[in-house]
């Protein structure tokens, strides 16, 4: 089950803009891409898993 889409947003967002940036200033690069392949694993990862659980600390 995925990591609820809110939840996902909130964790890549920062990395979501900051790829975006790069690709707006015509970035390139081996670190360019390396860094978007991780994202793109990210987001993978948040519609694979639904480790993410929210509760109460005991």
């Amino acid at each position: 089950m995925p990591v609820d889409v809110t939840m996902l947003d909130a964790m890549l967002g920062t990395f979501r803009n900051m790829l975006k940036e790069c690709r707006d200033k015509n970035l390139a690069g081996d670190d360019f891409i390396q860094m978007e392949a991780i994202l793109n694993r990210m987001e993978q990862l948040g519609q694979e898993m639904n480790d993410v659980v929210l509760s109460p600390v005991s």
